[in-house]
């Protein structure tokens, strides 16, 4: 190769690092001062407005069952907690199914079933249910509502054992262990108030067609939860007095 072109390509390849050093340089600066502008301003994180640690939930609800085609229940009650920390908590459970038939009932299917076998179907009817829970919250988030406002949740997984009092249609009412397991979440309104929403599946036995049968009933519902004490302390770092 001769001596010429090889100093031609030296030339060239020593423009091409000088073109491509002048593009670099600009463009590390601007990153340098959108990281300074970054660091001299003042970011504000909205803390989470419920601390629930320590303290009491009172949550009345209402809700439905929907897994029966037959037959809908409606209920009305009431879940008292107590929350160990930010994601356990224990409590109580209490929900009241019968309304003499004021509320909830035989759909329409349970009269097409009886217009088509001339027979009356046996389903079974939850009176009422009542037991401990346990909760877990492995889950906490946020949302923005149209840009106005930041909204704060989580979501909970929960199991129980109670006492459940059934009967059917055609049995007269009897009672017995039951168990439960289901999915709850706050959405933090204000420090003291949150608006509840669950879906759970309640097992136990019923007195369908003369005998104890095993049924289940899964049923969704809605309700307000109210923290005692109302207010909580926080400390510098947006924390509840005390959690450390």
């Amino acid at each position: 190769m001769r001596a010429g072109q090889v100093r031609m390509r030296l030339r060239i390849g020593a423009l091409c690092a000088l073109t491509l050093l002048a593009l670099l340089v600009p463009q590390e600066a601007d990153a340098q001062e959108i990281r300074r502008k970054f660091k001299d301003r003042v970011h504000v994180v909205q803390p989470k407005p419920v601390l629930q640690k320590g303290r009491f939930e009172v949550s009345p609800r209402i809700g439905f069952s929907f897994n029966d085609s037959l037959y809908q229940s409606i209920k009305a009650g009431a879940a008292a907690n107590f929350h160990i920390t930010e994601r356990i908590y224990v409590g109580g459970v209490f929900d009241w199914y019968n309304f003499g038939g004021a509320l909830g009932g035989q759909t329409e299917a349970f009269g097409a079933a009886q217009n088509q076998t001339g027979t009356q179907p046996d389903v079974p009817v939850m009176n009422y249910y009542g037991g401990l829970q346990f909760g877990f919250v492995p889950i906490f988030g946020k949302f923005s509502i149209f840009g106005s406002g930041i909204v704060y949740y989580d979501i909970a997984a929960q199991v129980g054992l109670g006492w459940a009092d059934s009967a059917s249609l055609q049995s007269a009412s009897s009672g017995g262990l039951a168990g439960s397991i289901g999915i709850a979440s706050h959405i933090f309104v204000t420090e003291w108030m949150s608006v509840n929403f669950e879906v759970g599946d309640t097992l136990y036995f019923a007195p369908v067609g003369g005998t104890s049968t095993l049924s289940h009933m899964v049923a969704a519902s809605v309700g307000l939860g109210f923290y005692l004490p109302t207010s909580v302390k926080r400390t510098a770092e947006g924390s509840k007095e005390g959690d450390k």
